[in-house]
C-alpha cells in the first residue's frame, strides 16, 4: 500500500525535473521568491523568453539587442516586475490571475532562446 504513493511522487518528481530540462534556450537571469531582483545587460542580439520553474511555454518572448536591459526589478510599492527591454510586467501577488503569477511559483527566469527553437 504505501509503495503506490511513492511511486507517484517519484513519477511527479521526475516530470518536474524533466519540465525545467525541456525549456529551450540557456537561463541568462533568474528570480526566486523572496530574493533580491536584479537586473543584467543582454550578452547577445536574441529573443529572451520569460519562463516559471514550471513552463514548457514561454509566459513572453521579446527579441532584445546587446546590452539591452533584462531581469527583474523591485517597484515603489514593494512588489517585483520582469524587464527586458521596452517590456515590463509586475508579477501579480497571488494566483488570483494575470500573466505572472508569484503566488506559488517560486523562480522565474529569462532564457535566451536559439534562433533554430523561434517558430
Amino acid at each position: 500500500m504505501v509503495k503506490i504513493p511513492v511511486y507517484g511522487v517519484l513519477v511527479l518528481l521526475v516530470l518536474g525535473i524533466a519540465g525545467c530540462g525541456a525549456q529551450k534556450g540557456t537561463t541568462q537571469i533568474k528570480y526566486e521568491k523572496n530574493g533580491d531582483p536584479q537586473t543584467i545587460s543582454a550578452e547577445k542580439d536574441g529573443v529572451y523568453a520569460l519562463y516559471t520553474a514550471s513552463d514548457l511555454t514561454p509566459k513572453v518572448r521579446q527579441r532584445l539587442s546587446k546590452g539591452d536591459r533584462v531581469g527583474f526589478e523591485k517597484t515603489s510599492d514593494g512588489r517585483v516586475r520582469a524587464v527586458a527591454g521596452t517590456y515590463s510586467q509586475t508579477l501579480a501577488a497571488s494566483n488570483a490571475g494575470g500573466v505572472l503569477e508569484a503566488g506559488e511559483v517560486t523562480v522565474r527566469g529569462w532564457r535566451r532562446i536559439p534562433t533554430e527553437a523561434i517558430r
